[in-house]
């Protein structure tokens, strides 16, 4: 594998989950005019909606966030579920988001919650064996790397629509709830479209990962 490429492929994920750090820290230290915390926003969002069946939690897993749908929980890290500041609201929504989705049967995100936790070892799994292959000479396994490379940019190219949806109604949720600034909706907003970097970054990874691959073939020949 072409070694620049191969820089790009590790080191563009970290980028992304680095500037969405920066981002998270910076807004971190502003707090909502309102008072209220990201929590309450979403339970008065829920409340709107007619969702009664949600609990919220505070995650006994520090780097722990998800929506379980099935067994109807919003799990938040710790500063999350207690800030009252811009990140943490952002963190709630793009969970409130999902739970908004589960509700009207999305069939997309029905399809998605079924595979997020295998999709998370899978994307181990390719840069393990990436890395073994490359390293060790060994074409098998760095073969294998590619094969679930090419099956996690499927999911991600597959679901990042309704990523993109599941935002796109909590904010209009959270414009009926009228209780931001415009400057703090603008940003919460933001940082909620930085958040879909994540997914962006493996379908980008997952491309360059195998046009390298592909390019080795076609050298070799």
């Amino acid at each position: 594998m072409n070694l620049f490429i191969f820089l790009i492929v590790l080191g563009f994920p970290i980028y992304c989950l680095t500037k969405i750090m920066i981002s998270y820290k910076k807004l971190n230290t502003t707090e909502l005019e309102c008072g209220f915390s990201g929590v309450e926003i979403v339970r008065d969002i829920l409340k709107r909606n007619n969702i009664d069946n949600i609990y919220i939690i505070k995650s006994g897993n520090y780097y722990t966030r998800r929506y379980d749908s099935k067994r109807k929980v919003i799990r938040l890290k710790p500063n999350d579920f207690d800030g009252c500041n811009i990140s943490n609201l952002a963190v709630c929504l793009n969970e409130c988001g999902h739970v908004l989705q589960d509700n009207d049967k999305n069939v997309m995100f029905g399809y998605k919650k079924k595979f997020d936790q295998l999709i998370d070892w899978l994307t181990i799994a390719a840069y393990f064996l990436s890395v073994w292959g490359l390293l060790a000479d060994f074409d098998s396994a760095f073969a294998g790397g590619i094969l679930l490379f090419i099956i996690v940019m499927l999911y991600h190219f597959a679901f990042f629509k309704q990523e993109k949806e599941s935002n796109e109604v909590v904010l209009k949720e959270l414009e009926k709830v009228n209780a931001l600034t415009n400057d703090e909706f603008k940003k919460v907003e933001g940082f909620m479209k930085e958040l879909n970097l994540v997914s962006f970054s493996e379908i980008i990874t997952s491309l360059l990962a195998i046009y390298s691959y592909v390019k080795d073939l076609v050298d070799k020949q």
